[in-house]
């Protein structure tokens, strides 16, 4: 696989916090984390569902980069109450699927949910996020993560000896869905 940004986009979810790599897995509850170069992570990661990817720093900022990682809105809050804020960021291009929330001390505090044209938000909008959600992107989620934290694409930016942190998966949560939580349309 390519590694491009827009590729990470498209394929990736991720949650970022202002922690280190350590103490993330550890939260998640990543299994048997053993440390990997960034594309080595990516790579396994973007072939194996089960595996979580998490970054060294980034201007302060770890990613925890997975196919549905930080969907969930318990998720989101258990990892906001553990580092004080959390964010996630969601695309799926094949299903027209986008989406971004933030968590503070354990309360989601904003989510923007799109799917298929459908908007669901909770939260008051922020800087940085688009002003017309009507027909979002995977670069539109780019931006806001970009403006918030982080974008994925910062990873690919950085030098090839620094390393993160990959391991299985833990089980998921059955928590409502950061991103169409107590929909109300837009």
């Amino acid at each position: 696989m390519e590694l491009t940004e827009a590729r990470l986009i498209y394929v990736f979810s991720w949650i970022a916090v202002r922690a280190d790599a350590a103490a993330v897995a550890s939260t998640l509850g990543v299994q048997s984390p053993s440390a990997c170069s960034i594309r080595d992570g990516l790579e396994r990661t973007a072939a194996d569902n089960r595996l979580v990817f998490v970054s060294p720093s980034i201007d302060g900022f770890v990613l925890a980069v997975a196919r549905g990682l930080g969907r969930d809105e318990m998720q989101l809050a258990s990892v906001s109450t553990a580092f004080g804020e959390a964010q996630a960021f969601y695309c799926d291009g094949k299903r027209e699927s986008y989406g971004w929330g933030r968590s503070v001390a354990g309360k989601v505090v904003r989510a923007v949910g799109w799917n298929q044209g459908e908007i669901a938000t909770d939260g008051e909008a922020t800087a940085g996020e688009p002003t017309d959600l009507t027909d979002l992107a995977e670069m539109d989620v780019a931006t806001v993560a970009a403006n918030w934290s982080v974008a994925p694409g910062a990873l690919l930016a950085l030098p090839d000896d620094r390393t993160g942190l990959i391991g299985a998966r833990a089980g998921t949560t059955a928590g409502r869905s950061v991103f169409g939580f107590r929909r109300r349309k837009s």
